[in-house]
């Protein structure tokens, strides 16, 4: 027996309050000065581990189809959910290749933690978040003079075709292996926003203070 929208809806808010029994839930919360309304809206009572969910029911493919606003729940919440029926085929509410995702950023969103919303369709961010700065480093602590002058020596033992594993960046063998693979990781990343984001990263060069457009070849120079 199929069921009206309406009864689906009522039915699916019961078990999500009944999910969030020892939490804060709220159903049909607006938002954006009343222009957008969620389904339901959970808090978890947690000063420690905060998490704030929110929920939108979908009853039909038609309804998940033509759905163009819960990127707008995105400031609201950690998690954002779409909920339908058990009767309902998971193949319904599959995301078609048009469909994009949205991200948001709250705080920092530099470095790594910039990769996977690069990915996005459009990224969200709050007034005092941080975003940016595409690149790779890595440290290495010098001990070797140390360590001599205790009387510690660290010896080695390889075996066949592994000669050229632990490479001390000490050597000039070492630095230009380590280099070769901050390069080669920079690569990934910097090819992977350009991607994302439909740029060149071939012409994409580092400034101090921002990332500019320079032409092939060139190196933007620190401000003074």
């Amino acid at each position: 027996m199929s069921l009206d929208r309406n009864t689906v809806v009522t039915n699916i808010r019961k078990l999500l309050a009944k999910r969030h029994v020892d939490d804060v839930f709220y159903e049909e919360v607006t938002i954006e000065h009343g222009a957008r309304r969620m389904d339901a809206w959970a808090m978890k009572k947690s000063w420690a581990n905060p998490m704030v969910l929110a929920y939108e029911i979908k009853s039909s493919r038609q309804d998940f189809m033509s759905d163009h606003k819960m990127q707008d729940y995105l400031p609201y919440c950690n998690e954002a959910y779409v909920v339908c029926s058990h009767s309902a085929s998971p193949s319904d509410f599959e995301p078609p290749a048009s469909l994009m995702a949205y991200s948001f950023t709250v705080s920092m969103g530099c470095s790594a933690a910039y990769l996977l919303p690069a990915a996005t369709k459009k990224i969200y961010m709050s007034p005092a978040s941080e975003t940016g700065s595409v690149g790779v480093q890595a440290a290495w602590t010098n001990l070797e003079g140390f360590w001599t002058k205790l009387g510690i020596q660290k010896v080695y033992f390889h075996s066949k075709f592994s000669d050229k594993k632990n490479l001390s960046p000490a050597t000039k063998e070492g630095r230009e292996a380590e280099q070769k693979l901050l390069d080669e990781t920079w690569d990934l990343f910097a090819g992977a926003i350009a991607k994302h984001r439909r740029i060149n990263a071939s012409i994409r060069s580092y400034h101090p203070y921002r990332m500019t457009d320079s032409p092939a070849g060139t190196t933007a120079s620190k401000s003074p």
